[in-house]
């Protein structure tokens, strides 16, 4: 049993892998303007339930790179990666909400959105080895003033 669950973990962080390193490739084709490399690259990830490919992908929708410019399909990806924990697609929907972009302007909305990427960055932020441990007392005095833990 424990040599089952060793494979499966063993191919799962292979994957993981993998996918960042396709990740990692697309930064690349973005960077030298192939947008339809980089769209091309990022597709089979968004699709399999990736959120930072995701993410990447619905901002190649919002700003029209390599396709055409689809904010409904930017919003539609933005929301599955939000609600996978990601944080910049969970800040870009608290933008979209504040500034009314794609969207009917929801200053409730948008406020849900920052909190939960807010809450996020400094779950990510607090678990950082390298963190000083004056930084973490700001950080753990933010996360319990504003309650969130509850995002």
């Amino acid at each position: 049993m424990k040599f089952a669950k060793f494979i499966v973990l063993y191919f799962l962080s292979i994957t993981s892998y993998a996918n960042q390193d396709l990740i990692d490739k697309s930064f690349e084709f973005y960077n030298q303007g192939k947008y339809s490399k980089t769209y091309e690259t990022l597709l089979p990830l968004a699709d399999s339930g990736n959120p930072r490919a995701q993410y990447l992908l619905g901002s190649l929708y919002e700003n029209g790179k390599g396709v055409l410019k689809d904010m409904d399909r930017a919003i539609d990806l933005y929301k599955k990666s939000a609600a996978s924990g990601y944080s910049g697609a969970q800040n870009s929907l608290g933008v979209f909400y504040e500034m009314g972009i794609g969207v009917l302007q929801d200053y409730k909305e948008s406020f849900f959105w920052y909190k939960k990427a807010a809450a996020n960055y400094l779950k990510r932020a607090y678990e950082h080895p390298e963190l000083p441990k004056t930084t973490k007392k700001v950080i753990s005095d933010t996360w319990s003033s504003n309650e969130l833990w509850k995002y």
